[in-house]
């Protein structure tokens, strides 16, 4: 267990330099970037916990500092790609602070394959915040720290270009498709699947979730599986808002096709709402699969860190999917599905 009063201390000491920092002075940003960085690295193998105490406070600094740098004209993004062009020492860099888990996923992918069309490193960061808090993920195993950007810039060992947008992989590619060595989206498509379903894997090892992934399938995989992913909560409204016109299904329709299409066989779901696992309970109540885990019943999402990587595992290698209709974290699992994906509002 940490000493939470010498953690205070630390943030303490955090806070005052991140105050009086200047963001266009690059010593000062890697000074206190490297203090909270350090702070998340000591804590990530302390229990969830501590980690998630502290974790908000330090990423939502380093999601400032991100901010800094992508402003800063010490830095290129994308868009200055022809500025910077065969500079040596060039390298992609990915700030990982805004959006959920998917929605930064699906950008690693994306930029992954920028990145090897532009044939430069690729490197991202992963900074916790309220909408991706991300358990006790050790950084050390997965991502890349911020300060070490910063350093490699300062010492002249790299020339980073920096997003940190969570683009769609599709407006990546309206984006940046001229630049790169490739004929079409198809291709972009085809490159960016192998490079999710790799991101998943490394995701999953890093989180150490394969052991338990695959005891959890052992027993029925075998006979295969139907797998839904029903996003609710406060998805809802943000469906409606957005997408007036669009049809999201009830869940009926998803009932309606496991009735007809799939009335034998395990079926495994994925829900970030309590009434959403009941109705399927009832309905589907001995061939109804999930992680257990216990809901509060608000009407806040529900799913852990932990829980949505499985989740994951589980969509993405079932023989048929079901996925909500806008959903990142559907789309994600589409992505890299190795069965048939059905589209119920096109169905």
């Amino acid at each position: 267990m940490a000493d939470l009063s010498l953690v205070e201390d630390i943030l303490g000491e955090c806070f005052r330099e991140f105050k009086i920092k200047d963001s266009n002075d690059l010593g000062s940003l890697y000074s206190v970037c490297k203090l909270y960085e350090d702070l998340r690295y000591s804590l990530s193998s302390c229990d969830a916990q501590v980690f998630n105490d502290t974790a908000v406070m330090t990423g939502r600094a380093i999601s400032n500092i991100s901010h800094d740098l992508k402003r800063s004209e010490l830095f290129k993004s994308l868009d200055d790609i022809s500025m910077v062009k065969n500079t040596p020492n060039m390298e992609l860099f990915f700030l990982g602070h805004r959006g959920g888990l998917c929605n930064r996923l699906r950008a690693i992918a994306s930029l992954k394959v920028v990145a090897r069309c532009l044939e430069i490193p690729f490197n991202f960061s992963w900074s916790e915040t309220k909408m991706c808090v991300g358990g006790t993920l050790p950084t050390k195993c997965f991502a890349s720290r911020v300060d070490s950007l910063i350093y490699r810039k300062i010492c002249g060992l790299s020339e980073p270009i920096i997003e940190d947008e969570s683009l769609t992989p599709w407006v990546y590619y309206k984006k940046y498709g001229h630049l790169l060595k490739i004929s079409s989206w198809a291709e972009f498509e085809s490159l960016y699947r192998v490079e999710s379903a790799a991101l998943l894997e490394e995701l999953a090892k890093a989180l150490s979730l394969n052991e338990e992934f695959f005891s959890f399938i052992e027993e029925f995989k075998g006979s295969g599986y139907l797998a839904v992913h029903v996003r609710r909560t406060d998805f809802v409204n943000y469906f409606k808002e957005k997408f007036p016109n669009g049809y999201l299904p009830s869940l009926d329709d998803y009932f309606c096709y496991i009735e007809k299409y799939y009335s034998t066989g395990y079926i495994f779901l994925s829900t970030d709402d309590f009434s959403v696992r009941s109705e399927f309970e009832k309905v589907f109540p001995k061939r109804l699969l999930t992680f257990d885990f216990a809901f509060d019943k608000s009407e806040a999402r529900q799913t852990s860190f932990t829980h949505t990587v499985l989740d994951l595992l589980a969509l993405t290698r079932a023989d048929i999917l079901l996925p909500t209709p806008k959903s990142s974290f559907s789309e994600y699992a589409a992505s890299v599905s190795g069965g048939d994906v059905i589209q119920l509002w096109e169905f």
